[in-house]
This record gives structure tokens, sequence and C-alpha cells, in this order.
């Protein structure tokens, strides 16, 4: 029985990297093209339904389908001079689970979650798109919150080689065991091989889960 939802955006990221390195405008044309709700400016925070987070500092694009309520996706370009030489990407979506868990602790779901991740992954590269290295499995206290952790590097396959560092972030509310919903923050860091001084930062998601509220209505 399947707990869990596709998160691991690594071959969609391939081809919109293929749009940055061919047309040399990036990742703002490429999200335009695409139906969704978007800011003029950047907003200090976001609210999926009863999750609330603040917005990284940075011109980030922001996008949500009309359809998706319970998730969202920023974008910001790493740029040097006039050139996109790679991108940071977070998701944060809201998942539930469908089955009887009475038995299943946190980790052991969290466990289940990223294996099926990983799972995807290596089907994935199996295509020859991009490689996946270094996965681990941790977990860390965040602003006083415990989250379950996968990270991972990703190398893809393009000229330039695009380097990857990528972690899955989940949390598991307080009230879980009652409504069966948990929270995924993904972060996506990704540069051109060669690069000097631009490098992947996995601290950009830190403002996102250091500030995250949830407000159940009765």
């Amino acid at each position: 029985m399947r707990i869990y939802n596709k998160n691991i955006l690594v071959l969609y990221l391939y081809r919109l990297l293929n749009s940055i390195t061919s047309c040399g405008i990036g990742i703002t044309i490429l999200i335009i093209l695409i139906p969704g709700s978007m800011f003029s400016q950047t907003p200090h925070n976001l609210k999926i339904e009863e999750l609330s987070f603040n917005v990284p500092e940075g011109n980030w694009t922001i996008k949500q389908e009309p359809d998706k309520k319970w998730e969202v996706i920023m974008y910001k370009e790493k740029t040097s001079i006039v050139k996109v030489v790679g991108y940071s990407i977070i998701k944060v979506n809201k998942d539930s689970l469908k089955i009887d868990f009475s038995n299943i602790s946190n980790k052991e779901i969290a466990d289940s979650v990223f294996h099926n991740e990983y799972r995807l992954l290596l089907n994935e590269a199996g295509q020859g798109n991009y490689e996946v290295l270094d996965t681990s499995i941790s977990k860390k206290e965040i602003a006083e919150k415990e989250f379950y952790c996968f990270s991972f590097k990703t190398i893809l396959h393009k000229k330039p080689l695009f380097n990857g560092e990528n972690i899955l972030y989940l949390y598991f509310p307080e009230d879980f065991t009652e409504r069966h919903v948990y929270y995924k923050f993904l972060l996506n860091e990704y540069v051109a091989d060669a690069t000097l001084f631009i490098t992947n930062d996995l601290e950009t998601i830190n403002p996102v889960l250091e500030k995250i509220k949830i407000d159940i209505k009765k």
C-alpha cells in the first residue's frame, strides 16, 4: 500500500536546466509558461492551507497552481554577471497517510518515504540523465522542532555539468496522530561545474523551517 507521494524533482529540474542553458533566459521564463498564481514581488510569508512559513531573503519567483493549494514552489536563479549558472528551488507541500499507522513510528514512516524517494531517484538516474551520490538519512532539531532528513547529491549530465546538493525534510506535527497530516520541505541546490565564487548552500531553506506555524480552525 502506498503511503507517500512522489516529491523529488530531479528529472523535472533536468528539463528546467535545458531551458537555462539553451536559451540563456532561465527559470523565470519557464515558470511564466506554466499555469499558476504568480507574485510580482516576493512576499515575506506564505501559507498553504493551515501551514504558514517565512520566505528566505532574495528575489524568489513563487508559483502555486490554483488546483494545488496544498503545495507551493519557490525558485531563485544564481547568476554570474548576466549569465544563469544555477538555481535554488524550495518545494513545500502537505501530505497525509491513508492507512492504519497506530503501530508505526514517525521514524518508520519517514524511512518508508525516503526509501521510495531513493527508488524513484535510481529509476530516473537509470535513464542516464543524472547520477545519485552520497545519500544519507538523519534527524535534526531546528527551532525546537524535529525533522527527519534525506540528503543526496546529484550530477546532471549536461554541458556544462551541474552539481546538485539536495535535502528533503519531513515534519510530523504534534497532532499527527489525530489528523494523519505531515509536511514536506524539499531543497534543491544546483550550480554549473567550474563556476567560481557561487556555491550550493543547504542553509537556504532554514528561514522556512525556523518559522513554521500551523493554524487549525476548530
